[in-house]
């Protein structure tokens, strides 16, 4: 097990095993370094191609981010990394926390711990956790690499450091350590001297080590910055700091019996902080940002979430936390913005209270909300105030709310992001997103107990998956188990995991998950919660693109795109960014999709959901076939499919085919299991033979083999016979394609019987062509002859001229392989002369087989002519680009090239290993071995190995016998 340290704190570095990982350019270290700034979260590629090239990206700067992941995760293998440190992920990419050591994430816990510890009284131990947090830096963070466009993630870390430093010196202090900091606050005040922290603590040092006169001086140099810099006096902890040095005594505490005059109004409304408060360091370190933007400008958050998230937690909890920094008081208000019994609240009854609770008697309230406004300001100018506005309807809510002094600080909370207060206000945006693994165990154990949830530490772990991370779930289900100490987590846990009623579970009193969502549904536009509700019907595991909320709503893409932001707006989803192939993605937070579906099963009828997910797996069938087409390039689509209806938007693209399939493929293979579960078999299987392209071309061998099994099953249940023999020709072909001979033969026999028992030619002739393929390479040649001329013969009668040509292709390699050279060649050229203009793909294949019967004719140059002819033809197919290249070798071979042979080959073994492709890898390693190179003797070994592993016996019958006339090692031997 290797251990792979990566650092940000400083200049960018990578370790294994404690060896220096050479990371290379420019380039991909910026990729790294944009990555590691939200380590364990996904980057999109947009973000990525930010970070490298910021406003002026070259054309092919997402290919190139690809190329420069690909070099990282080579640079970690060369350096011994067995773990894949960077994964890929919709949409992006994600550095894996769980299988790499981060500095940052080292800091980060390390200050959670150490407040806990302060929070314990356990100063000795927060100092040393924060020491050893603080060695983590080694300079300015991503010296030298600092993505471009990610600043806020660059000063998060720099400001972290800052704050850590100030945390470890209260430590310090707390422990009377005195001097020991002098020399570190000295330092820290002279980089920040506008920061009173650290200039309080600096005072406190030097008086307590017998230096007041220092400390006064320390004083009166803040005093002049502030004032003259941004026109404020010093905050109450450092005055009252002050005199109590010129007293040398400590601040005196007030006489209650003493005859005083009434103090001024100081209003202190913030609610209680919710106990066992944990997790958030990003959003609090976001808000702590604030409390160094006292100047000019008013500093404003815009605390935002779903319902349930734990906005107003954070909220309280920070504001609690920072309370003591405004000396003048704070106020709170509930706008109820989103409450089901009541109107949202006016800003004139909010500012009729604020100013009483300032000390304005009620005659001098005015009745307009805009001198209200007026007054409220002029109450507090020059005052340093905290308001905290829970559950905001608008921004037009909030702005009579907001004061002009810029002493006072604004933290809003409110389910939509509030953009306007963004844009306008310069507000700070704080999106807060459901809890991570570690968050959410702490927040289950700070409530249901340590003891127990490590008693049963799977059943925990699942306990959280259930409750989303959402807070608001989790501190439900935990009051559920914390109050029923005789169940087990397993007990609830497999109450949890009944999807039809989860959201019952998570209710209690008046605490619901269900009723949280409603306040959001509500509010949408009529269009916008039929389309939320009837997407809770999908399976969609690899988020969704605007297209299927089109296909559910019966509408365009366009207006789809709307509705996608209006339910991000609301809340509702969550963006994920644009995927590989540009589209806009989405997913559902999974309790937010069982409350779709609840309202979907609730407020539409049996008809509607039936013919919404009619057009949900008719817009997959429809434009998984419309990228086939676009990328292949084929004048006859695939015919064999059952009784199914393509749907299609009339706005519908698809400019990249191959990354469309790519980014969709997850959810086709989910509706392949979700047509089965309905008993949709005719769309189930005639999902699986569209998306046979998609797996042969990425060989995806699992997900081809689960999608046939199930669709499979799906038939033989209903008595399916044509969906059975279509289910047993893919898994047949799966079995081919993985050169898995004998396994083809059984399934591809079966398909052949039942269509013949059909009556169904197409299916004969399909499964009949790949029988014959599988005789070829078993080298049962005449039988593979007959199978072929019996599928051209079938194809002729069905009128498809593009796959006459194909196995007119097949016939010929048969023809050659038994000698025939001039009846291949007529084939193949008769092929060619007679082929429609757009098929490029079969064109490449037909003058590749041609390339290798000149070869057997000793034309070498026409050899190389065919096969380069092939390669400038193939568009993306790597498992073709690997059959050309060997031709095009053995073509150079011929023709007395022997140098730019063992290039074409050695091009074309690598694409092979790439894509799995055993029997070409065996021929190139073949071919490679008659090459007159040092290595030759290891390549035929290589490839006797290879043949004999996939059963291509005929193959490994030439190797073996190259081999022998090579080696000095006896065969016996090898």
């Amino acid at each position: 097990m290797t251990t792979v340290e990566l650092s940000i704190l400083g200049p960018l570095e990578a370790s294994v095993d404690g060896r220096a990982v050479h990371l290379g350019g420019p380039r991909p270290r910026l990729v790294l370094a944009a990555l590691l700034l939200d380590a364990g979260r996904v980057v999109p590629v947009e973000r990525l191609v930010d970070a490298v090239w910021g406003d002026e990206p070259p054309a092919s700067a997402r290919a190139l981010v690809t190329v420069h992941v690909s070099a990282l995760r080579k640079a970690f293998m060369r350096a011994g990394c067995d773990d894949e440190v960077i994964e890929t992920a919709s949409g992006g990419y994600r550095v894996r926390v769980d299988a790499v050591g981060v500095d940052a994430l080292r800091v980060d816990d390390a200050i959670a711990a150490a407040r806990s510890a302060v929070e314990c009284e356990r100063h000795d131990e927060a100092a040393a956790l924060l020491r050893a947090a603080l060695a983590l830096w080694r300079g300015p963070v991503l010296e030298a690499s600092r993505p471009a466009g990610n600043d806020a993630g660059v000063a998060r870390y720099d400001e972290l450091r800052v704050v850590a430093l100030e945390e470890w010196v209260e430590a310090e202090l707390a422990l009377d350590r005195y001097r020991e900091v002098l020399g570190d606050l000295t330092s820290l005040v002279a980089e920040h001297p506008l920061r009173e922290r650290p200039r309080a603590q600096l005072m406190l040092a030097l008086w307590r080590s017998g230096r007041p006169a220092d400390a006064l001086d320390v004083y009166q140099q803040g005093r002049r910055l502030l004032v003259d810099e941004l026109g404020l006096e010093p905050g109450a902890p450092l005055r009252e700091l002050h005199e109590a040095i010129l007293r040398d005594e400590a601040p005196a505490e007030p006489d209650p019996d003493a005859d005083t005059a009434a103090p001024e109004p100081r209003p202190a409304e913030l609610p209680p902080a919710v106990p066992a408060f944990t997790g958030r360091a990003t959003e609090l370190a976001a808000l702590d940002s604030l409390l160094d933007q006292r100047g000019r400008h008013l500093p404003v958050a815009v605390v935002s979430g779903v319902a349930g998230v734990g906005k107003t937690s954070l909220a309280v909890h920070w504001s609690q936390r920072v309370a003591e920094r405004f000396i003048d008081g704070q106020l709170f208000a509930d706008l109820r913005g989103h409450d089901p019994d009541a109107e949202p609240v006016t800003a004139e009854a909010v500012l009729e209270r604020f100013l009483r609770a300032l000390g304005v008697p009620g005659e001098r309230i005015p009745a307009a909300a805009e001198d209200r406004t007026a007054l409220f300001r002029s109450v507090l100018d020059g005052q340093r105030v905290l308001i905290l506005l829970d559950n905001a309807a608008s921004a037009a809510q909030v702005r009579p709310l907001l004061p002009g002094s810029p002493g006072c600080c604004v933290v809003v909370t409110a389910r939509r992001r509030l953009e306007g207060l963004v844009a306008a206000e310069g507000a700070l945006s704080v999106p807060v997103g459901v809890m991570d693994e570690h968050d959410a165990s702490d927040l289950l154990a700070g409530v249901v107990g340590t003891d127990r949830m490590r008693a049963e530490p799977d059943a925990a772990a699942r306990f959280g998956a259930l409750c989303e991370g959402l807070p608001l779930a989790l501190r439900i289900a935990a009051t559920r188990l914390a109050s029923r100490p005789a169940w087990s987590v397993a007990d609830l846990v497999d109450r949890l995991s009944d999807e039809q009623g989860r959201l019952d579970q998570l209710s209690r009193d008046e605490l619901q998950v269900r009723g949280s969502f409603a306040l959001s549904y509500r509010e949408l536009s009529a269009r916008a919660t039929v389309g939320f509700r009837r997407l809770g019907l999908l399976d969609t595991p690899g988020g969704f693109a605007p297209w299927l909320l089109a296909a559910v709503v019966d509408g365009t893409v366009a207006d789809a795109d709307e509705l996608c932001e209006e339910l991000v707006d609301a809340q509702l989803l969550q963006p994920l960014g644009l995927d590989i192939a540009g589209q806009s993605r989405y997913r559902f937070h999974d309790l937010i999709r069982l409350f779709a579906r609840e309202r979907a099963e609730s407020e539409e009828t049996a008809e509607d959901r039936a013919a919404a997910l009619d057009r949900a797996f008719g817009a997959m069938f429809g434009l998984t076939g419309l990228a086939r087409l676009a990328e292949q390039g084929d004048s006859a689509p695939v015919r064999l499919h059952g009784d199914v209806s393509a749907w299609l938007p009339p706005d519908a693209e698809i400019t990249d085919p191959v990354a469309w399939l790519e980014a969709e493929r997850t959810n086709l293979v989910a509706a392949v299991a979700h047509t089965a579960d309905l008993g949709w078999t005719q769309v189930c299987w005639s999902l699986v033979v569209r998306l046979v392209f998609l797996f042969e071309w990425g060989s995806y061998h699992d997900d081809w083999r689960v999608a046939a099994d199930r669709a499979l099953g799906s038939c033989r249940r209903v008595g399916d016979r044509r969906g059975e023999a279509a289910m047993l020709y893919a898994l047949g072909v799966l079995a081919l394609h993985e050169r898995k001979l004998a396994e083809a033969t059984e399934p591809l026999t079966a398909a052949l019987e039942l269509s013949e028992g059909l009556g169904d030619d197409l299916g004969v002739a399909l499964a009949l062509r790949h029988l014959a393929t599988v005789h070829s390479l078993q080298g049962e040649l005449p039988l593979a002859q007959r199978g072929f001329e019996r599928v051209g013969a079938l194809l002729d009668e069905i009128g498809d001229p593009y796959m006459v040509r194909q196995t007119a292709g097949f016939l010929a390699h048969v023809h050659m392989l038994e000698g025939r050279l001039g009846t291949a060649e007529r084939l193949l050229v008769d092929a060619l002369a007679t082929l429609p203009v757009r098929e490029g793909l079969l064109e490449a294949q037909l003058s590749k087989r041609l390339a290798e019967v000149y070869l057997r004719q000793g034309r070498g140059a026409d050899a190389v002519a065919a096969a380069e002819r092939a390669l400038g033809l193939l568009h993306r197919d790597p498992v073709g680009e690997a059959y050309v290249l060997h031709a095009l070798g053995e073509a150079k071979h011929v023709a007395g090239d022997d140098v730019e042979a063992a290039v074409a080959l050695g091009r074309g073994l690598r694409v092979a290993r790439q894509v799995g492709e055993r029997l070409i890898e065996g021929r190139i390693l073949l071919a490679l071995g008659h090459l007159d190179t040092p290595d030759a003797v290891d390549h035929l070994r290589e490839a006797v190995e290879v043949f004999g592993a996939i059963d291509a016996w005929t193959w490994h019958a030439q190797a073996v016998e190259a081999l022998s006339s090579r080696a000095t090692t006896p065969l016996a031997d090898l």
